[in-house]
Parts: C-alpha cells; sequence; structure tokens
C-alpha cells in the first residue's frame, strides 16, 4: 500500500525500473524506497504531495509567509486562539503568502492550519521522484553501470545520497521557480 506522502506508485516505479510488473517478490522493499526517496525530496526541497501543515506565528505583521507552498487551501487561521475569517486575509497559494486584508494581522501568536503540496504531482517531480528511487534502488542492489565518456552521474554504489539529475531537475523547487 502507497504510503500519503510518495510521488510516485509502485506501478510507476516498476515500469522506470523495467522490473515486470507480475514480478512481486520485491514490491514490498521497493515500496520503502519510494517513500523514502518521496520524504528525501519533501524534506530537501519543501515539495510533494498535498498534506497538512501547522505554522506558528508573530503577529503584528502584513504578510505571513508560511513554511511549505503551494498552498491547496488553508484550514483556519487564529490569532491569540480567536478563529479569523475567511476575508481577514488574501492567500498567495503557489507563494505560499497570507496577506491581512485589514493592514496587518493582530497580535499573536498566530497559528495557520493548512494543505500544501501538488495535486496532480506535476511530470519533472514525479521524474525526479522516480529518479531517486532508482538511484537508490541501484545503490543498494550494486547495479549500477559505469558510462563512459563525459556522464556527470556518478555511477550507483558510489555512496552519494543524490543523483545529480534529481539534483538539476529541483533546483525550480529550490529557487522559489515552480513548475
Amino acid at each position: 500500500m502507497a504510503a500519503d506522502v510518495d510521488l510516485v506508485t509502485l506501478e510507476e516505479a516498476k515500469n522506470f525500473l523495467n522490473i515486470p510488473l507480475e514480478s512481486t517478490s520485491d514490491d514490498d522493499e521497493l515500496a520503502k524506497f519510494i517513500t523514502a526517496a518521496s520524504k528525501m525530496l519533501a524534506r530537501k526541497f519543501g515539495v510533494g504531495v498535498p498534506q497538512l501543515f501547522s505554522d506558528v506565528q508573530q503577529g503584528g505583521r502584513e504578510h505571513l509567509v508560511l513554511s511549505h507552498c503551494p498552498v491547496v487551501s488553508v484550514t483556519s487561521v487564529t490569532a491569540a486562539g480567536v478563529a479569523l475569517a475567511e476575508t481577514d486575509y488574501v492567500l498567495d497559494e503557489s507563494a505560499g503568502i497570507l496577506t491581512s486584508a485589514r493592514g496587518q494581522f493582530g497580535p499573536g501568536p498566530l497559528v495557520v492550519t493548512y494543505t500544501a503540496g501538488y495535486d496532480p504531482v506535476p511530470e519533472d517531480l514525479s521524474l525526479a521522484g522516480n529518479l531517486q528511487v532508482r538511484h537508490l534502488w541501484e545503490t543498494q542492489r550494486g547495479t549500477g553501470r559505469r558510462t563512459g565518456g563525459g556522464s556527470t552521474e556518478p555511477p550507483a554504489g558510489a555512496a552519494y545520497t543524490w543523483s545529480y539529475r534529481v539534483l538539476e531537475i529541483m533546483d525550480s523547487f529550490s529557487e522559489g521557480g515552480f513548475a
């Protein structure tokens, strides 16, 4: 069963790794790699499938920058324990910024409960997930191939946690440029 954080399905990963779908002997292990790769990407780049978050921030400011984006929805905003109405703020979903509709938010602490992530997962993020799964899978299995020429990708098993290809794809996510 897929974890709620998984960027790719077991079927997608098996297709990417050229593992026949009818071969199920490694499914449990591969599912763990999918979840691990997805969590690694979410921790390092702050993106993934939609999840519920709660941020606590100081009040008295015009803008609140949320820790995760893109924001799918805001469940609640409270200031010193008092719930704010949806008309009290404006949300910039892609930037993850709440702006007070009244000039500034009241005294804090402010607690923002919201859902952030990608639904559906963009193709480049899905590719990064599959590449990271492959990198972890081949490193653990020792099935990497040395490539000739000018490859910048070290062979699997070379003790690199991140595939260079994944890092290149994820540059747009870490620099604030969302697909």
